[in-house]
């Protein structure tokens, strides 16, 4: 039966453990999300399972009872962030693992800009240097829910290099992080590109075809 005070696990393992295609993109998401095992990425597939077998449970209802426990189920995932209330119960058969993925506290604290990837995400996680909604939570797969507020902790102004997207071009902004926000950026910039008339065309194609001639001429 097993040690009773040993936790018991809360995911499966894959049942062809050497499936090349399924290992490809399990490197590609541990890599994407900063994740520190492909055991994280079982726990999510084992919660996607659970609630997409919920969801066939669900269809299988007589009508008053299916109603009312979509609903039930529906609200749940629209808490966490993945579904719309409007949405179905195909939406939940429709889910897929990076659904679950994206909501990780971890990928969360990147997506706002409170780190520069979601590997430091994770040590800022792990070292109690991240709040949500005031209490301070030290586990990267916590699912972050609509009415959570992230933020870190008092005194800690990690330097965070944000991408600014602006038309056509990209400016990096360094600015530091904290309890009032109130440093300004220093924003690299490029001088604007002086568009060219015809004429100076004209004359740039002219010089460039007059050196051509030069140089097969002394050849």
């Amino acid at each position: 039966m097993g040690d009773p005070k040993k936790p018991k696990k809360i995911y499966k393992k894959p049942g062809q453990r050497w499936e090349a295609d399924r290992i490809k993109e399990e490197i590609k998401l541990k890599k994407e999300y900063g994740l520190s095992n492909k055991r994280e990425i079982w726990k999510v597939s084992s919660k996607l399972r659970d609630w997409r077998s919920q969801a066939r449970h669900i269809v299988s209802l007589q009508e008053e009872q299916r109603k009312e426990a979509e609903v039930a189920l529906i609200n749940k995932l629209y808490n966490l962030g993945m579904l719309e209330k409007e949405d179905h119960i195909d939406d939940i058969l429709a889910l897929d693992i990076r659904a679950i993925l994206d909501r990780r506290l971890q990928s969360q604290i990147y997506k706002i800009s409170l780190s520069n990837s979601t590997k430091q995400a994770r040590q800022f996680i792990l070292h109690g240097k991240v709040e949500v909604s005031g209490k301070v939570i030290t586990a990267p797969s916590y699912l972050v829910k609509r009415a959570d507020k992230i933020k870190l902790v008092s005194g800690f102004a990690p330097k965070i290099k944000v991408v600014i997207e602006a038309p056509k071009k990209q400016m990096e902004a360094t600015l530091e992080k904290g309890p009032g926000g109130g440093t300004k950026p220093l924003v690299k910039t490029e001088a604007p590109a002086v568009e060219k008339t015809d004429a100076q065309v004209v004359e740039e194609a002219a010089k460039a075809a007059t050196k051509e001639v030069i140089k097969e001429a002394k050849a």
